[in-house]
């Protein structure tokens, strides 16, 4: 049986310091997994309220996007597959916040539609 990487205690980024380690951590990574939360309701544009990052080996982090500027982790971002789950309005939010919008991506929504 596969043996999976325990997942670790969430980082918190509230700060650039907290960002450029997160940039430097995912730099490299062939995959991350990533969730955002927002309020749509009764807006023009969705207030973007939190990103949520994973990789492969178990590490996860929470993102404040209200706190700091996210265009250098779109660069660290660029050429790492994404996943999501019913990921259109995340793209619309990283292409947005981030200044990026994913070279590969997987949605598990619509894999799973193909099932």
């Amino acid at each position: 049986m596969e043996s999976h990487p325990a997942v670790s205690t969430p980082v918190f980024i509230q700060d650039h310091d907290g960002l450029e380690r997160l940039c430097q951590a995912i730099r490299g990574c062939d995959r991350v997994g990533i969730d955002t939360e927002f309020h749509a309701e009764n807006r023009y544009e969705p207030d973007f309220m939190l990103l949520q990052l994973a990789t492969v080996d178990g590490r996860t982090w929470i993102v404040d996007p209200k706190a700091i500027a996210l265009f250098d982790l779109g660069l660290a971002l660029k050429g790492v597959e994404i996943i999501t789950h019913g990921g259109q309005e995340d793209i619309r939010l990283m292409q947005r916040h981030l200044g990026f919008v994913p070279e590969r991506l997987f949605d598990t929504q619509i894999a799973a539609a193909f099932l």
